[in-house]
């Protein structure tokens, strides 16, 4: 796989990069807004019942 991207050019190398790095903080935001909200609910729930 990683030999793949050292044949690219430059140009394509950074720009496969970038992409792959959009892809990792996209998918860490999303995470991370599904596990606050989670805990929000929970949170919320506990309230409710107690």
């Amino acid at each position: 796989m990683y030999c793949l991207i050292i044949r690219l050019p430059t140009k394509e190398r950074i720009f496969f990069h970038k992409n792959v790095y959009h892809l990792m903080t996209y998918a860490y935001s999303a995470f991370k807004i599904q596990f606050l909200w989670s805990l929000y609910l929970l949170f919320h729930n506990l309230m409710l019942v107690s």
